[in-house]
């Protein structure tokens, strides 16, 4: 929810909207490729630190050898210990799903939305950095752009020019339209993060629960939720007007004491 009133929040106008991205965007592509840079950690990095991710193959244990590398079957079989070993995959492609809801434009500033920009950049020029084909999928007031996985100079500048794009709320694409779209972009297996705010519906979760589990079958799938410190701290000041940034429903909510007051004896009534 959103906050008005006197020291309070909301979603940004389409003015305050546009400042916003303009100053995400200035000095975008230097500033992504300096924090890409500056966060890598080797050439390829596998998704799980410390370790590759794909079983090349067992071999018997030798000193110094960790207890969770053990392959208990194969142990098993042969009356001796094996180890697993294990490779990282290369070239793995990476597909980026940011979902623009309008509960991720709003608070401070946009402070979420500008988040969750940042984190796709980044993310998008570590990939590229490291030699993998990277894509994006915008849902909610993203319009449903599509970016299939690529590489090469001009795959960063094309994700940033999608990125600082304005939301546009009369037609938003819903979540489960663009996993799909990720589903049948995706020829192989590929690392999706899913970025977003995840202030959904109990209904619109359940709904999902199909397509995030065919993605989580084939493909790595790494939920990142961006978060305000601020989102849902409400200072103890009387009333405010609340107005949902999803449905814009409005209601007066008190914040007072008596008002906190009020509503637990009511809960412990409902409770009796």
């Amino acid at each position: 929810m959103s906050r008005h009133g006197k020291g309070a929040s909301r979603r940004e106008g389409p003015t305050e909207l546009k400042q916003t991205l303009e100053a995400y965007s200035r000095g975008l592509e230097l500033r992504v490729w300096a924090m890409a840079d500056s966060l890598r950690h080797g050439d390829n990095p596998s998704s799980i630190p410390g370790r590759g991710i794909e079983v090349s193959g067992v071999r018997e244990d030798q000193h110094g050898d960790e207890a969770r590398g053990i392959d208990w079957r194969v142990t098993a079989r042969r009356g001796r210990l094996f180890v697993k070993e294990f490779s990282q995959e290369r070239e793995l492609p990476l597909l980026l799903v940011l979902n623009l809801t309008p509960t991720l434009w709003s608070g401070r500033g946009a402070n979420k939305a500008v988040r969750a920009l940042e984190t796709a950049s980044i993310l998008a020029a570590i990939g590229l950095r490291s030699g993998d084909r990277v894509g994006v999928v915008l849902a909610g007031g993203g319009q449903g752009v599509t970016i299939p996985p690529g590489n090469g100079r001009s795959q960063l500048p094309k994700i940033l020019q999608a990125l600082r794009q304005a939301p546009a709320w009369t037609a938003p694409v819903p979540l489960g339209e663009a996993l799909t779209q990720a589903r049948f972009l995706l020829t192989e297996r590929a690392r999706i993060f899913l970025i977003g705010d995840f202030q959904l519906s109990p209904p619109e979760l359940e709904g999902l629960r199909p397509g995030l589990g065919s993605l989580r079958d084939r493909h790595h799938l790494i939920p990142v939720r961006v978060k305000d410190r601020e989102e849902g701290v409400l200072p103890d000041s009387g009333g405010f007007i609340l107005r949902d940034p999803t449905s814009s429903r409005k209601g007066l909510f008190s914040t007072s004491r008596q008002a906190r007051d009020l509503r637990k004896r009511l809960a412990a009534q409902e409770v009796v």
